[in-house]
């Protein structure tokens, strides 16, 4: 434990860097795997379109009965509901997971108890954009006054 401790106070930079990339390969997954249902959801849901057309089709050349239509209808119907709902929720959940910083460097928080720092809010490239800014601006206002 002391060997791994240690190497995270030496190398703590290439240590958030693996974990970083590890992250993102896990967030890479997730988001084909939301890609992938959606894709699935999207082909059910014309799949019930066209077979819920079919149906229709029999009941009216009376190779299935009214009752049997209606069944199988309400059946279909319930389920393209489902699905339909659950593809929307898919798409916001793709939608929110690439709106994230895909490096890593906002999504990483590392628990460093062991050097008495806590935890490690690593900032976002404009929380450090912004932090340079008002750096220069106050040197800029000490030189002039």
């Amino acid at each position: 434990m002391r060997a791994k401790v240690a190497y995270v106070r030496c190398y703590e930079s290439v240590f958030l860097y693996f974990l970083a990339m590890q992250n993102n390969a896990e967030h890479q997954i997730n988001l084909k795997v939301l890609r992938q249902s959606i894709d699935k959801g999207e082909q059910r849901i014309r799949q019930i379109d066209k077979a819920i057309e079919e149906l229709f089709e029999d009941n009216i050349c009376g190779k299935i009965t009214d009752e049997r239509f209606i069944k199988m209808t309400t059946s279909y119907e319930e389920e393209q509901k489902n699905l339909t709902a659950s593809v929307e929720n898919w798409k916001l959940e793709l939608e929110n997971a690439q709106q994230q910083e895909v490096n890593g460097r906002n999504r990483v928080k590392v628990d460093i108890y062991f050097t008495a720092v806590g935890i490690v809010n690593i900032p976002t490239e404009t929380e450090i954009k912004a932090a340079m800014e008002k750096i220069q601006r106050s040197r800029k206002q000490a030189i002039t006054t």
